[in-house]
């Protein structure tokens, strides 16, 4: 459709029911927007064609959509722009929710939790990443999860990649049909492992690539799929571009000169305004630009093999004619800080580690467009389950169909902060669209105005001025902690 139209919840019902009303994969704008008086007129030839009464292609009848979810490891969000693909086949014909997209967590384990059963770490407790899938797997938490309860409203599913930190290989999670998932350790010079649904195989890094053994077993599982009356879930979470870096061969003298970021906050010096533990960390060296310049181009490397990956699972569901069918979801688990404050981490309050690069295409969702509607982890859980329609209501994060529905806009009732927390490593943050706001169970406290310092120079916690800024803002994190 046409990336400045809005279409009704009905009208996009409709078309999830209509192949032939559906966005083509060789361009992101469709036909003409049709009025309300040529939709209904039309819908009775429709649905039949479709083989559908209108009162089931108004409810999306039994055509359920598909649901691709792919998940990097520490992408910083900004980086994007390096994935030509990604960018042209998802961003550009679907909807970029920035720049209030933000992870739960900014770090491996606790996120992917979160990811996984729809609810806060603070709620499940699985805070750490040490041991995050023996935490994952002793809880209540495995058995509940998007794959399950996929899985029980008639779905068929798929996990590739990257499970969570820990994985042992012993066991298959509840809820999946398809499994082939990263087994520890995964970070070997030589060798890596996967495990499929009846064994474990070990690959050779002089031979194979991880992102292009999974690609290759993704890829098969969606064509697989082709003329299935079957609706099917595929959550494909490559481990790039996580270090250590391992490029493929292809993409391994790609950015040999490209240089770090060029930001305000990039080496940062003048630190008296932040917490205790940064305050402590040794300076920003040349040597430690050179470390975190390294890393960066690793990044880029590894990222072009998830970009050949993309495209080979979009041209796959373009041939097999199941894209138009099809919502495709790109996130990250966690950003990543290289240089930015002088830091070379992630599980911190900072917007290079908190953001996350939150994009979708699907029959319905507006093309080419950035949404600042404010979203977080916690929404992809319930938008997956109510778009295949099964129960969502008792998660921690909302659904973002109205926010579809609504052409990227903001719909009524819709949230005005986002709660980001690491509860292992003692700190949670409210975000608003002006304020970043942070307590540290030390008790150190951090407030950045994004508006006037977008990249956090300078914390305002010490102001006069701001305490009682600081005690609003303290009350409204401590409700959305009890949530």
């Amino acid at each position: 459709m046409h990336s400045g139209e809005y279409r009704s919840v009905e009208e996009q019902k409709f078309i999830l029911a209509v192949p032939s009303l559906m966005v083509p994969y060789s361009a992101c704008v469709g036909r003409p927007r049709m009025t309300r008086r040529e939709f209904f007129a039309l819908g009775g030839a429709g649905a039949a064609a479709a083989g559908l009464s209108l009162a089931e292609a108004m409810s999306g009848g039994s055509d359920e959509p598909n649901l691709l979810v792919i998940i990097t490891d520490d992408q910083p969000y900004y980086t994007v722009s390096h994935t030509k693909a990604v960018a042209s086949l998802i961003r550009d014909c679907g909807t970029t929710f920035s720049p209030y997209a933000y992870v739960s967590t900014p770090i491996c384990g606790p996120a992917r939790a979160t990811l996984l059963t729809g609810k806060w770490s603070h709620n499940t407790g699985l805070t750490k990443t040490a041991g995050a899938y023996q935490d994952l797997h002793a809880s209540i938490y495995e058995s509940d999860t998007i794959a399950t309860r996929l899985k029980q409203a008639g779905y068929s599913t798929y996990f590739g990649g990257k499970y969570t930190n820990g994985y042992d290989g012993n066991a298959i999670p509840p809820g999946w049909d398809a499994w082939f998932a990263m087994v520890e350790p995964i970070n070997k010079a030589d060798s890596f492992l996967y495990r499929n649904s009846s064994r474990t195989r070990r690959y050779h890094r002089g031979v194979d690539n991880e992102t292009d053994v999974l690609s290759v077993n993704a890829e098969r599982f969606l064509r697989d799929q082709a003329g299935s009356s079957v609706p099917w879930f595929a959550y494909v979470c490559p481990h790039a571009p996580h270090s250590s870096y391992y490029p493929a061969p292809r993409h391994a003298d790609e950015f040999t000169s490209t240089p770090l970021r060029n930001v305000p906050n990039g080496g940062e010096q003048d630190l008296s305004d932040k917490p205790r533990w940064l305050q402590a960390e040794a300076p920003y060296t040349d040597s430690e630009r050179q470390r975190y310049t390294g890393a960066y181009r690793g990044k880029l490397r590894e990222l072009q093999e998830v970009d050949d990956m993309v495209r080979r699972l979009m041209d796959a569901l373009a041939e097999t004619n199941q894209l138009k069918n099809t919502f495709v979801f790109f996130l990250t688990d966690n950003g990543y800080l290289l240089g930015e404050h002088g830091l070379h981490k992630k599980n911190i309050p900072y917007e290079e580690a908190s953001r996350t690069p939150f994009i979708v295409r699907g029959p319905g969702v507006r093309s080419g467009f950035k949404s600042s509607v404010m979203v977080s982890h916690t929404d992809l859980p319930p938008t997956l389950l109510d778009l295949a329609g099964a129960f969502w209501a008792d998660l921690d994060g909302r659904s973002l169909v109205p926010v579809f529905s609504a052409g990227g806009g903001q719909p009524a009732g819709w949230r005005d902060e986002i709660l980001v927390e690491d509860l292992g490593r003692g700190w949670k943050m409210l975000r608003t669209p002006k304020w970043a706001y942070v307590e540290w169970d030390n008790a150190d406290k951090e407030l950045y105005d994004m508006d006037a310092d977008p990249y956090q120079l300078q914390s305002l916690q010490a102001d006069p001025g701001k305490a009682e800024l600081i005690a609003r803002l303290s009350s409204q994190l401590s409700d959305m902690k009890g949530a």
